[in-house]
C-alpha cells in the first residue's frame, strides 16, 4: 500500500499470469491411458452411440463407422484418453467386426461386403459402412 496525501490506497492484486500458461499446459492430473481397441468397443459411450445408429437406420441404408466417432462428445472421448474423434475408430470398428460376428451387421468397405474371415485390424477405416440385417434374418439364425 502507498500513501498518498495522508490516504491510503489500495492496489488490486497482481494481475493472474494464467492466461499465459493455461491449466492444460501445466496440468498435475496424470493424462488418460489410451484404450486399446478390444477396451474402447466395450465402453459405454461408443456401444449406445452405435446401436443408436443401428436401431434408428433400417436396411438396406447404412450409416459410416466414423458417424459413430463423430457423434461422441469430448468429455466422452477423454474419458477414453482420446482427443480426437479418430482415435476412437479402432474401438468402433472392433464392436462392428464384434457385431457383425454374432450376425446383427454387416459390413461394407466402398460397396462390397466384406468376407467373415475379414478382421477389424485388416480393413482400412476409410469409406467403411454398416448396415444392419433385416430383423428377420438374424432372429431365424438365433433359434436354428
Amino acid at each position: 500500500m502507498e500513501q498518498h496525501r495522508n490516504k491510503t490506497l489500495t492496489h488490486p492484486a497482481p494481475a493472474s499470469w494464467t492466461w499465459l500458461w493455461p491449466s492444460w499446459i501445466w496440468s498435475t492430473q496424470k493424462p488418460m491411458k489410451h484404450l486399446k481397441a478390444t477396451d474402447a468397443m466395450r465402453n459405454p459411450a461408443i456401444n449406445t452411440r452405435f446401436t443408436d445408429l443401428m436401431d434408428n437406420t433400417d436396411p438396406p441404408e447404412t450409416f459410416k463407422a466414423s458417424h459413430v466417432a463423430m457423434a461422441l462428445t469430448l468429455e466422452e472421448l477423454r474419458t477414453m484418453g482420446y482427443e480426437k474423434w479418430q482415435e476412437a475408430m479402432p474401438g468402433v470398428m472392433a464392436l462392428a467386426f464384434e457385431m457383425r460376428a454374432v450376425g446383427y451387421c454387416e459390413i461394407l468397405k466402398g460397396k462390397k461386403v466384406l468376407h467373415g474371415d475379414v478382421q477389424y485390424f485388416e480393413v482400412d477405416q476409410v469409406d467403411v459402412s454398416i448396415r444392419r440385417l433385416e430383423d428377420d434374418h438374424w432372429r431365424e439364425s438365433e433359434w436354428d
